[in-house]
């Protein structure tokens, strides 16, 4: 008899604790799906430009674009089961530049701001995100290469180029994630002239930034 007792109760425990567990929720696993914006700050270093002039050469001056910029980003994620997809752009104000000089020549690149329009693909393990990155990137550019003497070669201009990297993102909760990108931004050529001599300006640069997303 006791035996057939403990053995109903056993029973009657083990049911009572299977259906325990099952009203318990399991924790909840983030989604990425949603519209967000958001503010970042970068570092922007070992750009590659050769300057040359026409009729003086290929390598007068040595270009290496560096500085910092900072700026606002806007996008959208959709994730489907662990995979992220989603489109993002953003713009930043920059203070981005070099000069040099030699063989009697001076040389500066200056631009005043960046932008990027990008798609993302990622891979989500709950809260954190990593993910590649890559799409259209933009500028305008402060160029100067003269010899203050026969070349006085001045112009403003915007680039379209690309963009191609990655980063890593980690959602804090519901709304706010911070991210860690790396960046490179190549916006190709451009011949510039002062109508006698003429030289191609090729800025590009690596990049890292850190970011903070509010998602809606």
């Amino acid at each position: 008899m006791k035996k057939i007792l403990l053995a109903s109760c056993a029973t009657v425990m083990m049911g009572v604790g299977s259906a325990f567990a099952a009203d318990v929720s399991a924790p909840a696993v983030y989604d990425w799906t949603g519209l967000y914006a958001g503010v970042f700050g970068g570092y922007a270093f070992s750009g590659d430009d050769e300057v040359g002039v026409t009729g003086f050469g290929p390598n007068i001056n040595d270009l290496s674009l560096h500085g910092i910029y900072g700026g606002v980003d806007l996008g959208y994620n959709h994730q489907i089961d662990n995979i992220v997809l989603g489109i993002e752009g953003d713009i930043a104000f920059a203070d981005i530049n070099d000069s040099d000089s030699g063989n009697g020549f001076s040389s500066k690149d200056d631009l005043n701001y960046v932008g990027t329009l990008r798609g993302r693909a990622g891979f989500a393990i709950d809260n954190a995100l990593i993910y590649a990155t890559g799409g259209v990137a933009f500028t305008n550019s402060d160029y100067k290469v003269t010899d203050n003497a026969t070349v006085d070669i001045k112009d403003s201009f915007s680039r379209a180029g690309y963009v191609l990297g990655g980063g890593v993102e980690y959602a804090f909760d519901d709304q706010w994630s911070m991210k860690a990108e790396y960046l490179y931004m190549n916006f190709g050529h451009k011949w510039l002239s002062d109508g006698v001599a003429e030289t191609k300006a090729t800025p590009d640069f690596h990049s890292v930034r850190l970011g903070l997303n509010y998602k809606f």
